[in-house]
Formats: C-alpha cells, structure tokens, sequence
C-alpha cells in the first residue's frame, strides 16, 4: 500500500493497533472506511500461502519472532495464531497493554532487529553472516543432512537456507551500534530524558512519592483538562461519528428485533394444544406481519425512543 503522506501511514497504522473498548468507543477511520485491530477476526489471512513471512511479537515457532530458550508443550491456538504458554509471553502480552519504559521498548526494538537479520541469514539473504561476528564466532560451513518445517517452507518459496545461525539476544551485543546506526540513533533519541530540573526531581523518589500523595488533589482537575481536550478535538468529526454509532445500533436492534420476532412466531406455531380439537385455516397464517401488529407497535416504539435521530451539521 502506498502512503502520499505521512499523516495517512500513522493513520493506518492506529487502525491496525485499535482495540475497542480498551482505546475508545469510536473506531478511527482510514480512506472513509472504519477499522480495527485485525487480530480480533484473523491474525493471518494468507498463511497458507508460501511467499507470506510471519512476525508475531510472541515467543513461538514461526518466522521471525523471539525464539523460545526451551520446549513448551502447551500452545494457545486463537484467531488463527498459535501461541506458546510461557511466562515471557505473559509479559509481552502485559506490556502490550500497559506500556514499559521506553529503555524496555528500545530492547524490544532491538530484538526484532536480530529476529528478522537472523531470518534473514537463514534463508542467505545477507551479503555475510552478521550474527557470527556479534558472538565473536567463525560461522560453521552450510549443513544439508537435518530438515525442519522451516526448511520445507522455505524451499516452497523458492529460498535456500543457512540453518546454522545462532540465536542472538540484546545482551549478548556488547555494541549496539554493529546492528544498525541509524535504528541505535532512534532509539536513544527516543529515550532521552527531559534534562529540566523540575521533569528530573519527577523522575526521581522523592518525586514520584510527592506525586501519589498529591494525587487526590491534582487527579480531578487533570481529568477534566484532558477530556475537555479530547472533546475540543472530537468536535469536527462529532456528527459523522454520532451518525455512524446511530446506523450501527440500529442495525443491532433490527437484529434483535428480527430474532426475537422469528422465535415468538416459532413458539406460536409449536404451542401446544389438544390432539382432539381441529387446527382451523386461519391459525397457519401466523407468519404473516399483519398478525402480530400488536407486538410490531411495541418494537417500533421502543426503537424511536432509544434511538433518537442526530441532526445534520
């Protein structure tokens, strides 16, 4: 996908990154369309094909990831993904959620770097091999005798592999700046420290314990700074987001509605009754609307209560 601007790539990538619920109620739009996190419904939909490269952020098996220390017999399958059950997994998952420091996130970062090198050198994509020189070790000559899934996958593709590549951690690189300059500059960049006195004394104990202590006080009036700035900031895109979560709840009613209508007319069709007496013609008319006007009322009033129409802007 081609990206003109740099405000659609960010735009994109937030759809990609969106859980409901847990960053907000409205789903951000992209080119007119509105979207979520893709690992809700399928996190890969062309697995099956042999050109697709697989990078999850979890300990596992599959293309570039961080490579488990050891064998785990317990596996997750969700979403069509499978996941290993282990206690880094656990704090992947949890730092995910609740951001880490930002010396955590440029270990993480530095990590996927040597996963997705080490991918590479497996499958002979680099000039040489970079990983041997970080471990300070003579890289072995090429083996053919012992085959894995990954083999197999990989001359599907077309690929020829190295399999004999280590597997490198970030603490094993005593110089970060052999991976890659520019990426070491963003990340220390990124984690540079506010060199004020006041954002230091923060940092600092005493200053995070003054902090909770003055947070029943400070806690209120930050809230309402910060939702009066996120109002402020809905206001031009509040219509056409009222209007859509409007056509959405009520297709969710409609829905309910059709269902609840289609098992009453079932329940009316299969009541009981005694095998003596005869069914008369007009009973086996019951699935017509005009039979239920009563209840069709109820529904239709219930719908323009809750479901107020939102003026044009």
């Amino acid at each position: 996908m081609d990206f003109m601007h740099r405000h659609l790539a960010a735009a994109a990538l937030v759809c990609t990154l969106y859980f409901p619920f847990y960053c907000g109620t409205i789903l951000p739009k992209f080119r007119g369309e509105r979207y979520m996190d893709g690992a809700l419904s399928n996190n890969l939909p062309f697995v099956d094909s042999p050109s697709t490269i697989t990078v999850p952020p979890f300990h596992g098996t599959v293309d570039i990831c961080p490579q488990s220390s050891g064998q785990h017999m317990h596996e997750l399958n969700a979403f069509n993904a499978t996941f290993q059950i282990c206690t880094k997994n656990l704090f992947l998952g949890v730092t995910s959620l609740i951001p880490s420091s930002p010396e955590v996130g440029a270990d993480n970062c530095r990590q996927g770097y040597l996963d997705a090198l080490r991918f590479l050198e497996r499958r002979r994509l680099t000039k040489e091999p970079v990983l041997w020189t970080l471990v300070s070790k003579e890289p072995p000559a090429p083996t053919d005798g012992t085959r894995d899934a990954d083999c197999d996958r990989g001359q599907k593709a077309g690929l020829s592999l190295y399999r004999a590549v280590p597997n490198v951690l970030v603490r094993d690189v005593l110089d970060s700046e052999q991976l890659s300059p520019e990426l070491e500059a963003a990340l220390k960049k990124a984690c540079l420290r506010d060199p004020r006195t006041w954002a230091s004394f923060c940092q600092a104990g005493p200053g995070w314990a003054l902090t909770y202590l003055l947070l029943p006080c400070t806690l209120p009036f930050e809230d309402v700074y910060f939702r009066s700035r996120r109002v402020v900031a809905w206001l031009p895109d509040m219509p056409a987001d009222l209007r859509w979560m409007r056509g959405l709840l009520r297709n969710l009613a409609l829905k309910v509605y059709s269902r609840t209508k289609d098992q009453l007319l079932g329940l009316g069709r299969t009541w009981p009754r005694s095998p003596d007496l005869p069914i008369r013609a007009e009973e086996t008319k019951l699935d017509q609307p005009s039979d239920w006007p009563l209840l069709n009322s109820i529904v239709a009033l219930v719908l323009c209560l809750h479901l107020p129409r939102v003026h044009e802007s």
